[in-house]
């Protein structure tokens, strides 16, 4: 390499090489089974030439080839890292039910959204309503009716009594 007139170069003779023990994780984005973490202690460190560590290592991997089955990370969980079954299982319930838990988050946000969309366009008309004052009262009691349910269940309940004893 011919080096450039006023371009410093970098150069790396060294590099070290840490290895973590892979344990049984919490992170619910798996599709299935039980996750796999990264523990905060490495188990050992080597240290090696650069151009010894490029040609030993295995080609970069990427997409999907970085993506273990719940199948093989169940097998290295119980043979290699000697977690039993239970504490597996355990792991895998806790992953999905909180994968739940935020794909119900996730729908009560959009549908959120949708009601709040709704809401402005019900605003809207009541403001432009050039009409009867009987129908901005209408208009008017529906949308206190429909930020009453948006509050609680109670409330929602509170709304439906008083809009069929209108």
């Amino acid at each position: 390499m011919t080096p450039i007139p006023g371009r410093r170069l970098v150069h790396f003779s060294h590099i070290e090489v840490y290895e973590f023990p892979c344990l049984l994780g919490d992170n619910p984005s798996v599709s299935a089974g039980a996750p796999l973490t990264l523990g905060w202690t490495h188990t050992s460190k080597a240290k090696m030439d650069v151009r010894l560590f490029e040609q030993r290592r295995k080609p970069r991997r990427s997409g999907k080839d970085l993506q273990s089955s719940a199948q093989s990370r169940q097998e290295y969980l119980t043979e290699v890292a000697g977690y039993t079954q239970a504490e597996i299982e355990d792991a895998a319930h806790q992953a999905a039910s909180i994968r739940r838990k935020r794909e119900k988050t996730a729908a009560a946000a959009t549908n959120h959204k949708a009601f709040d969309k709704l809401h402005l366009v019900l605003e809207t008309i009541v403001r432009k309503s050039s009409k009867t004052t009987s129908s901005r009262a209408l208009l008017q009691r529906h949308l206190k009716a429909a930020s009453a349910t948006s509050a609680s269940p109670a409330k929602e309940q509170q709304a439906n009594k008083a809009s069929r004893a209108a």
